[in-house]
């Protein structure tokens, strides 16, 4: 419904008040007309919004009741979706590798497909050797909802993994989103300014000054969804590097 496209088009705009509006009105469209399973949907905006600001345990309890209540009206397999989210919370919490058990099982189900969340937490837990041949097996990413989101994980396992060539790739074809709030048009999850992954990737290529940019702009994305953890890894990121003209 016209309603859940608006509500797309300002979470891509980081303006997440006028999506928040628009979902609302969604909402009372979903209870007059009992589309339960739209309001069940809609619910996933909860753990975005708590991920982008930093609520972590919130984010992974609004999501599992939020995934329960669709299985429990018939949803497809939610499992990529849940272990993708639950993912992106443990990466940021530096838990990855206790979360290795879901995401090697998403990966039995899913491979070749998200293979870099799984190199990192395979990475986090010591295995090395089986991280760096699970990265090795990537393939093009789907250009779907969550497309942001999984080439920035992508460019974050080729920076640990000291893969020029792959940085180098994702860097290019995330150029494009540089201002959006990783996989936030989706309303059900988000992982962090496409501005952040892009200044990293900048910065591990030798590209200072671009790394800069993009930093800056990671923080304007982070201040307009009051996200504490997003503002302070790109500040954090700008002060380690030389400012211009030093």
């Amino acid at each position: 419904m016209s309603s859940y496209i608006a509500a797309r088009i300002a979470a891509a705009g980081n303006d997440p008040a006028q999506m928040e509006r628009c979902l609302v009105r969604a909402d009372e469209i979903a209870r007059t007309y009992e589309l339960g399973g739209a309001f069940a949907i809609a619910r996933l905006r909860r753990p975005m919004v708590a991920m982008a600001q930093g609520r972590f345990g919130e984010a992974e309890q609004d999501l599992a009741s939020a995934v329960a209540d669709l299985r429990a009206r018939g949803a497809v397999d939610l499992s990529g979706l849940a272990g993708l989210a639950a993912g992106c919370i443990r990466l940021q919490q530096d838990r990855l590798a206790e979360f290795l058990p879901v995401l090697l099982a998403v990966w039995e189900q899913y491979q070749p497909h998200n293979e870099a969340l799984t190199a990192l937490a395979l990475l986090a837990a010591d295995r090395g050797e089986e991280a760096r041949e699970v990265f090795a097996r990537r393939a093009p990413i789907r250009r779907d909802f969550a497309y942001s989101i999984l080439a920035g994980l992508r460019g974050i396992a080729a920076i640990a993994f000291g893969d020029r060539q792959a940085a180098a790739e994702v860097y290019r074809d995330l150029l494009p989103l540089q201002g959006l709030a990783g996989g936030a048009s989706s309303l059900s999850l988000v992982f962090r300014p496409v501005a952040q992954t892009l200044g990293e990737l900048a910065e591990f290529l030798g590209h200072a000054q671009e790394a800069q940019r993009h930093y800056r702009e990671a923080e304007r994305v982070a201040a307009a969804w009051d996200s504490p953890h997003w503002s302070h890894a790109a500040q954090a990121a700008l002060a380690r590097l030389p400012q211009s003209g030093e």
